[in-house]
Parts: structure tokens; sequence; C-alpha cells
């Protein structure tokens, strides 16, 4: 999982932040992505949103079986 900061640099304590998670699904090699945010988003400069929570909502093992459910094997069918 990385983690970026939704703000310019330098981070603080209350800067929101974006976690992104990659797998790559062997049998196929696609790739699928989620994205999780710390904060409501949003805002630009000075109004930059605040953070709502520490960590990501859902953990990288979560993140991993929501993507490599069954539920994506129509969709990745229909675009492999």
């Amino acid at each position: 999982m990385s983690e970026r900061n939704a703000a310019e640099q330098p981070a603080r304590a209350d800067t929101a932040r974006r976690w992104t998670v990659t797998v790559t699904l062997k049998s196929s090699g696609a790739q699928l992505q989620m994205v999780q945010w710390n904060s409501t988003g949003g805002g630009s400069g000075s109004d930059t949103p605040e953070p709502t929570r520490a960590a990501p909502p859902l953990s990288e093992q979560q993140v991993v079986a929501a993507l490599t459910g069954a539920t994506w094997d129509p969709i990745l069918g229909a675009v492999g």
C-alpha cells in the first residue's frame, strides 16, 4: 500500500492523505487499483480538506480480497 499527501509538502498531521493499492492478477496480468482517502476530498491551496481518519478505511488484505473477488471475473473477461 502506498501513501501520498493530498496537499503540498511538507506533510503535516492534519494533511489529507490517500492510500493506493494495486493488484496484478497472476492469471492475466490485469491490474486493478483501489484508492482510499482520509478526507472528503476536494479543495486546493488554503481550502485543503481536513482528514477524517488516521488510517485507511480498509486494510491492505481487505482491499486485495475485494479486488480479487469473483465479482471482477465478468468485467475482466469482457475487457481482457
